[in-house]
């Protein structure tokens, strides 16, 4: 059976899930086709969705102090048939379904000691058993139970659509990946062959760039930021005495996204880059610091392969922002989208030696769209996990230019609901005093007394 050692971002969710803390590792979605459909062939695509990804039937084996991924071979199975009255019942049902952990298929090694674990603080512990016995009421309710596996899919039927609902653990898969498999179940249903191409190569090849000149030289583009940033940055240093969280949303108007789509025509700055510079504004305002990092996440897929296979893709790397309050908007957003190309350039090490476990930050953000290229009437919608410890992500979630974009803060209940609006207020309010003038400096943008656009 083909293995291959866990890359350094498919360790940190395995550990998280080792720990106990499976739920803050999951990632969950429905899929929605207006129509009916034969539930034949809803069985069938399903069926061939497992067939053709190995990368969803993993079984891990940990030996030698090491973690190693296999593949289960593909059976046959029937899915099980949901059916909804209305889009709000389907919702309910996934809130509860994505808060409920895997049991990962696991062969120990039982020749380690490794202790898995991540407080002795007697408060997070008691919140964490008390967490515990909400997800086991929450199973009860609904009939779930925790699946032995990495992914599971139920199909889903409603009165004037069909589809499925999705569950799948980050250690084998990212946001990329769930739209990846949206894709390839319409494609199916379509009667079409999807790509699909094995993560095992680029776990590989993951390993071999350790090894290289090329890793030497991108490590030392993170050493020289450190030595101008060498402390963590972190915007909410507050312990957290729990693991539940929450997912603030806030959507824009069709008129607000208008407005970064044309500035994106007229200047070539991306809606990503007016973001990342108007939170930094907002950081460099609550740090009080010069410099500081926020966490970037790319989905690590240039080619057509990365494209079309299932895995943990994802790297997150520290970006060091400096704002000058006296610089114009539009200048600091050509030193923003200068650094994060310099970023992407060399990411690997930043996820690998300063990015998850080493927390010089705790504050992501992420780009990413919620359209299927096969069918963009279908719905696509997600379902949040409620779990998470110290690090907090901001993510942009775009329809392909189509409708309004959301942005869907996920934290940890130590960060208060004032902390959080007045992260949006603020840097909603730099953002959109920059583009109503984008020759104001940064210190006239984003304060209440000038008034917003």
């Amino acid at each position: 059976m083909e293995r291959f050692e866990l890359t350094g971002s498919q360790m940190y969710m395995y550990l998280i899930s080792r720990a106990g803390l499976g739920q803050a590792a999951l990632l969950c979605g429905s899929v929605l086709i207006p129509g009916q459909r034969d539930v034949a062939d809803l069985q069938r695509a399903a069926n061939e969705i497992f067939r053709i990804n190995d990368g969803i039937r993993p079984r891990f084996v940990e030996e030698g102090g090491k973690v190693y991924q296999e593949t289960l071979p593909y059976e046959e199975r029937e899915f099980e048939v949901l059916h909804f009255n209305s889009r709000e019942e389907l919702d309910e049902y996934g809130e509860a379904y994505a808060t409920v952990p895997f049991e990962l298929v696991r062969v120990e090694d039982t020749t380690q000691k490794t202790k898995y674990g991540s407080s002795t603080s007697p408060q997070l512990i008691f919140n964490i058993l008390r967490g515990r016995l909400r997800t086991a009421r929450t199973m009860k309710k609904y009939g779930l139970r925790k699946e032995h596996a990495a992914c599971d899919v139920k199909l889903v039927i409603l009165p004037d659509a069909y589809g499925a609902i999705a569950k799948i653990h980050h250690v084998i898969s990212d946001a990329w990946t769930c739209l990846l498999l949206g894709n390839q179940f319409v494609s199916i249903l379509n009667g079409e062959t999807p790509k699909s191409y094995d993560f095992s190569e680029h776990a590989l090849s993951e390993a071999a760039y350790y090894e290289t000149k090329r890793y030497q030289r991108d490590k030392r583009f993170y050493e020289e930021q450190l030595a101008v940033c060498p402390e963590p940055t972190p915007l909410w240093p507050q312990p957290y005495t729990t693991l539940e969280a929450r997912r603030t949303t806030v959507t824009l108007t069709e008129e607000q996204t208008r407005r970064i789509y044309d500035y994106h025509e007229k200047t070539g700055f991306t809606p990503f880059v007016q973001f990342l510079a108007a939170m930094s504004v907002f950081a460099r305002r609550k740090t009080g610091k010069d410099a500081f990092y926020l966490g970037v996440v790319t989905i690590g897929r240039e080619g057509v392969r990365e494209r079309n296979s299932t895995g943990m893709y994802v790297n997150s790397f520290p970006l060091l922002m400096q704002p000058d309050e006296s610089t114009s908007f539009a200048d600091y957003l050509a030193i923003v989208r200068d650094k994060e190309f310099s970023g992407f350039r060399h990411q690997k090490p930043g996820s690998h030696d300063y990015g998850f476990g080493n927390m010089l930050y705790d504050t992501w953000l992420s780009y990413q769209t919620a359209v299927l290229e096969e069918n963009e009437q279908a719905e696509c919608r997600q379902y949040y996990a409620k779990s998470t410890a110290a690090l907090k992500i901001l993510s942009i979630e775009d329809r392909n230019g189509k409708g309004a974009l959301s942005l869907h803060f996920d934290a940890n209940l130590s960060v208060t609901d004032a902390e959080i609006d007045e992260m949006f207020r603020v840097t909603l309010g730099v953002l959109f005093d920059g583009l109503d003038d984008d020759t104001r400096p940064l210190s006239a943008l984003g304060r209440p007394e000038e008034g917003r656009g």
